[in-house]
């Protein structure tokens, strides 16, 4: 599996959750009673899972095939521009 295959089936993996976790705020905006386990999964899922997934070395590859397309495809210095605009937006 390529580091790209891990990137998008992990994608795939937190958009399941985050849909289980918008459904479940809906249900308790409409009066049902929170989880209190369930919120924290959702949470500690959220802010661990990428880190648990990727390795050092499967982090290393993912970066230089984004690093060979950024070169070969898509023009060199379009992923910093993209991040000054998520910290721009973020607030930061």
């Amino acid at each position: 599996m390529h580091p790209t295959d891990i990137l998008r089936h992990e994608h795939q993996l937190i958009l399941m959750v985050l849909d289980a976790a918008e459904r479940e705020a809906r249900a308790i905006a409409g009066g049902s009673v929170a989880d209190a386990d369930r919120l924290t999964a959702f949470v500690d899922f959220i802010r661990n899972f990428a880190d648990q997934v990727f390795s050092e070395e499967d982090q290393a590859a993912l970066a230089a095939d984004f690093e060979r397309v950024e070169r070969d495809e898509i023009g060199e210095g379009v992923h910093q521009r993209y991040e000054a605009l998520a910290r721009e937006l973020a607030g930061g």
